[in-house]
């Protein structure tokens, strides 16, 4: 088995750090604003070590919702979050919810169907699945595809405040 040398162990670095920072792109300001007040939680020296775990979890939430689904239902009701942490996961999960009843409203007013909006948008039909069932959040470039199908504002799917 090869060994890893310092270079190797610097690029993984750097990709985890590259991907971490493609995703924070993809997010809309307002999950942005959650993501950098986590990352004040977790490096305030103040801070407890569940305080720190739990804006942990909100971020990787916001960017990683599918890698958190899994773990939230394996972990079940182990999770305790602080109030901080608590109010920012239902701020995410709101705007989540809004965003997946204006795609699903659109989509009926235009009777189109998740297969004919993939074919338009580029976008996999799964994937518009799982963002109608709240499975995923869309990223940026995704919202700004559905809104110019529909002849909306962006900020008319997903709300930015």
């Amino acid at each position: 088995m090869p060994t890893m040398t310092a270079k190797d162990f610097m690029n993984d670095e750097a990709i985890r750090f590259a991907k971490l920072l493609s995703a924070l792109n993809e997010c809309t300001p307002e999950t942005q604003t959650i993501v950098r007040e986590m990352a004040k939680i977790i490096s305030n020296p103040e801070a407890t070590d569940d305080d720190r775990t739990h804006a942990t979890d909100v971020i990787l939430e916001a960017l990683f919702p599918s890698l958190m689904q899994d773990f939230v239902e394996f972990d079940g009701e182990c999770l305790r979050m602080s109030d901080k942490a608590q109010q920012a996961k239902s701020r995410l999960e709101k705007e989540e919810e809004s965003f997946s009843d204006k795609l699903r409203t659109l989509m009926e007013k235009h009777d189109m169907s998740e297969k004919k909006l993939a074919e338009l948008t580029g976008v996999g039909q799964p994937a518009i699945s799982n963002m109608l069932n709240r499975r995923c959040r869309p990223q940026r470039r995704t919202i700004a595809r559905f809104a110019e199908v529909f002849g909306v504002h962006p900020e008319d799917l997903w709300a930015i405040e």
